[in-house]
């Protein structure tokens, strides 16, 4: 019997215990410059730093293993692309929805939201980066360039890099290679590649256990290092852009139990883990791990979700993007009194939903100067856009998880018929010789 390593209900609570405290201490010291409280920081902050490392250390071998296990049983390639392009499908549908309810839900929230003359006179940034320059001179890349640049041109490199979306796909044509195998070669390598996945699933399970510790010294450091200036404008957009974001992610909650058949309980059960590293990494990619073991553990996701679905969600698909960029348009057209039309609109979400699909699953990854252009082509000027990114470390937290708690939803509602716990014929491992069941059967 394959030894178990779960991500405890009680690691869950010690870790909001710690991002409580965390977040607490930091603002009193911060307020009250606190020097002892600013040494705590820097003592604990390689502790934080050791945790993201070996978060991310398990990123790339858990998505290799599991997607390999996935893949190498007979029959499966089939199914792993049916899932995928349901998955896109679900995907541009969630987005697209987003979209269209912040464009309804924005301008009536910021019609209570009065403008001073003099605010918008005095809103000057006094050095623009460099990047936020380059970036106005460029155009969105478009589909064709997207396209090219899934297929790797070198797959060490992209190993190398991390580029997920090279490795993702390169990972998919080595499985569905090694799945025409016939049987007396395919078995070998499968016994090892399952071996091989139970094997990062116990060293994700250790990882986890640190979580509280890591937790506690990121918010730390960041409530310590970051706040929100005085001015309206970016109180507005950090405030509201935090509250639709909240709502977004609770929204999801009756969603997915509808559309998942599954409860309530169970599903905020399975996000919970992967929520807490993003509250505290406001990283997707390094929540992954913890995405992994709550859909295994608590949904009872098959093989093809946690080896595909959960890393095709984490490397392609932020449901953020569908609210954060799109209220920032609105807000900053409201400010600066710039009005906008339906073409308006089609532009900024096309290409916005677009670009969400290159947006990289890190801190920061998102590159928030590429929607750049489209700003400045409706007349909103540029320092609007380059202040909202300076203060975008607090809504980041809640843009992570939002993300995480989409990608548990995606892959709920597509194996709603194949989950464990529904009677799906078809998404057991078979047994090998040796008992090495992979612990993401469920």
């Amino acid at each position: 019997m394959a030894t178990k390593v779960r991500f405890s209900p009680k690691i869950g609570l010690w870790a909001m215990i710690a991002l409580v405290v965390a977040a607490v201490l930091g603002l009193v010291g911060k307020a009250n410059d606190l020097r002892w409280v600013f040494g705590l920081s820097a003592g604990v902050e390689p502790l934080g730093v050791i945790w993201i490392n070996a978060l991310q250390m398990t990123v790339i071998p858990l998505i290799v293993t599991q997607l390999l296990a996935a893949l190498v049983r007979p029959g499966a390639s089939g199914s792993v692309g049916r899932l995928g392009g349901s998955a896109i499908v679900l995907f541009l549908a969630m987005l697209l929805t987003g979209n269209v309810l912040t464009i309804l839900v924005a301008p009536a929230i910021l019609s209570n939201y009065q403008v001073s003359p003099d605010v918008v006179a005095g809103l000057r940034v006094e050095s623009i980066p460099e990047s936020a320059l380059a970036a106005a001179q460029q155009a969105p890349g478009g589909v064709a360039e997207w396209l090219i640049g899934l297929v790797p041109t070198n797959p060490v490199a992209a190993f190398a890099s991390g580029n997920i979306i090279q490795i993702l796909v390169f990972t998919i044509l080595v499985g569905i290679a090694i799945g025409r195998l016939d049987d007396e070669s395919r078995q070998p390598l499968a016994r090892a590649i399952h071996s091989l996945a139970e094997s990062m699933m116990i060293l994700i399970g250790w990882v986890l256990w640190g979580t509280p510790v890591g937790v506690f010294a990121l918010i730390l450091a960041v409530t310590l290092t970051s706040g929100i200036g005085a001015m309206s404008l970016l109180v507005w957009y950090v405030v509201v852009l935090c509250g639709l974001l909240i709502a977004a992610t609770l929204l999801l909650y009756p969603i997915t139990a509808l559309l998942g058949r599954t409860t309530i309980r169970r599903f905020a059960l399975a996000a919970m883990p992967a929520q807490l590293v993003a509250l505290g990494t406001r990283s997707s990619l390094a929540s992954l791990p913890a995405l992994i073991q709550g859909g295994s553990e608590k949904m009872k996701l098959p093989p093809s979700a946690t080896g595909f679905l959960l890393p095709l969600c984490v490397s392609t698909f932020k449901l953020n993007q569908s609210i954060s960029p799109i209220f920032k348009f609105i807000l900053l057209a409201h400010f600066f009194s710039v009005p906008l039309g339906i073409g308006d609109y089609v532009t900024f979400v096309s290409v916005s939903m677009l670009l969400s699909f290159g947006v990289v699953g890190v801190p920061r990854g998102g590159g928030g100067f590429k929607t750049l252009p489209l700003y400045l082509a409706v007349g909103i000027p540029i320092e609007g856009v380059v202040l909202m990114e300076a203060v975008k470390t607090i809504p980041d937290f809640f843009m992570t998880a939002l993300n995480v708690t989409a990608d548990m939803s995606v892959a709920t509602i597509l194996t709603r018929d194949t989950r464990t716990d529904m009677g799906g014929a078809g998404v057991s491992m078979p047994a090998p010789t040796s008992a090495l069941a992979v612990e993401t059967d469920g």
